[in-house]
């Protein structure tokens, strides 16, 4: 006894953010009896991006044969793989639920015979939104020529979707968690010297996750006044090309501590007598120094 099927299985990368290109797969299979006629095609058309066996509407198809002449035979796959760029307007739902939803429709008939044999597949790809959050924190944040100031810097992965892929540091170093003082805070510092903190070359963040680093330098007269301090990040999901910037700043104002001395006394006197003397202490430091305080 004949019977006729087909079956259509569809895959597309799992995860994907906007912007980025998304591959997908298309197998029919001819899953009639061995003694059926073979399938002829009448449509295979995707949600997205038109019809597989012609022009696309948009992407570009990696591998997509034409349908066997004869028709596809029991037992048979045809298989077409073909890649596209997500919009905006492709996304649905928020948060976690935020996707893409896409289907694959197949159109046959039995070779010699009108009956409509269908067959769809659908596939839905998770979008993420990679984003980090970077802070530098100075302290003190006015100090004496010649003192030392602690900087610490925090980087966080912000991205909201617990399914995202991790964040990486670049591989420049240059780029990775570059300051403008301290030059590479993942290796060598160019001036000052590590002290703490748990971000390193090879760290990865997941979702929520930070690392921070902890780093002392000597602020000196040579120094601007005041003296700004940045920091940039470079960061990367893992799996994709996307570069995730960051930036933070802090300033910290810088002085010598200076005062005068001015005493004076009555001129003239002799034994015996009084002498009122007058001792003046002016701070002599710049105005945005702090107040002196008598030791």
């Amino acid at each position: 006894m004949l019977f006729r099927s087909l079956t259509v299985e569809k895959t597309c990368d799992p995860v994907s953010k906007v912007g980025d290109d998304v591959d997908c797969s298309v197998v029919v299979t001819n899953t009639s009896s061995s003694d059926s006629p073979n399938l002829i095609v009448d449509t295979v058309t995707d949600t997205l991006v038109g019809n597989l066996l012609g022009t696309l509407t948009r992407g570009t198809k990696v591998s997509c044969p034409a349908w066997p002449g004869s028709g596809l035979a029991p037992a048979a796959t045809w298989t077409c793989t073909y890649r596209f760029t997500v919009l905006v307007t492709d996304v649905i739902g928020t948060g976690e639920n935020k996707r893409v939803e896409n289907t694959a429709i197949v159109h046959t008939h039995p070779s010699g015979f009108p009956n409509d044999i269908y067959g769809s597949s659908s596939a839905s790809i998770k979008i993420f939104t990679p984003n980090l959050s970077i802070t530098k924190v100075a302290d003190p944040t006015i100090v004496v020529d010649g003192g030392t100031v602690t900087y610490t810097v925090s980087v966080t992965n912000t991205t909201t979707e617990s399914y995202a892929p991790k964040l990486y540091f670049d591989s420049d170093i240059t780029k990775r968690l570059k300051d403008s003082l301290a030059g590479d805070l993942l290796g060598t510092l160019t001036r000052g010297t590590r002290t703490g903190g748990t971000c390193l070359a090879g760290t990865q963040l997941a979702n929520s996750e930070s690392c921070t680093v902890i780093y002392q330098l000597v602020v000196t007269s040579a120094d601007p006044n005041p003296l700004p301090n940045t920091v940039t990040t470079l960061m990367h999901p893992v799996g994709f090309p996307n570069q995730i910037p960051g930036l933070a700043h802090a300033e910290v104002t810088h002085f010598t501590p200076s005062i005068g001395v001015d005493k004076t006394c009555d001129a003239l006197s002799k034994v015996g007598d009084d002498v009122n003397c007058t001792v003046t202490v002016t701070n002599t430091s710049p105005v945005t120094a702090p107040n002196a305080t008598f030791d």
